[in-house]
């Protein structure tokens, strides 16, 4: 039981951090920026809500179906962060609605491919329940998982070196806006990669 509620936390607390910055941005931020960090917020409330409900959940059904909903929230960020990268830097490249169809025709394959895998087996080649209660399901990444991990890191890199060209380029004034959007984007990174090469459970 206390693993259960020391798991929780995090999680419970990414919830509310992310609310309540959707509520301050929503208030606060610059309209030009506001929608699209307002969304990117609220998606990271549910995709730990859902990830919270795939731990708590004793059927392997129940977590497939959660790890389904989470993974709207999964391919949809990166492509959203680039986009709230270049709204934020001034780039008008991603206001052409052509641009952000292209930037999610992957994200919407991935999830295709996610929620038909048990006819193809390409996006997991297996599944299991877990051994240790309040776990993600056991699972074996195909394909269609290495395409989602590549596009999503790609974007995030690019969204990186945007904000670090930027801030090479910008005043000292302009530096001390950028600084703080630039470290949060390298938060993911690290993360995707360190889930990716397994190094911790």
């Amino acid at each position: 039981m206390a693993d259960v509620v020391l798991l929780s936390l995090p999680l419970a607390t990414a919830i509310v951090v992310a609310l309540m910055l959707a509520g301050i941005a929503w208030r606060r931020s610059v309209k030009k920026v506001r929608g699209v960090f307002v969304l990117m917020c609220l998606s990271l409330a549910v995709l730990s809500a859902t990830y919270w409900m795939e731990l708590n959940s004793d059927t392997l059904g129940g977590k497939l179906f959660w790890n389904n909903l989470e993974y709207l929230v999964n391919v949809s960020l990166p492509p959203l962060f680039l986009i709230y990268t270049y709204i934020f830097l001034g780039r008008r490249e991603v206001r052409w609605r052509s641009t952000v169809l292209l930037l999610f025709i992957i994200p919407a394959l991935m999830l295709a491919l996610l929620w038909t895998n048990d006819l193809h087996h390409l996006f997991y080649t297996q599944v299991g329940m877990p051994d240790e209660p309040f776990s993600a399901f056991d699972h074996t990444y195909g394909i269609g998982f290495a395409i989602h991990s590549a596009y999503s890191l790609g974007l995030l890199l690019i969204s990186v070196g945007a904000l670090a060209y930027a801030y090479l380029r910008s005043s000292r004034m302009h530096r001390r806006q950028i600084m703080p959007v630039l470290v949060a984007s390298i938060i993911p990174i690290v993360t995707l990669m360190i889930g990716l090469a397994d190094v911790v459970p």
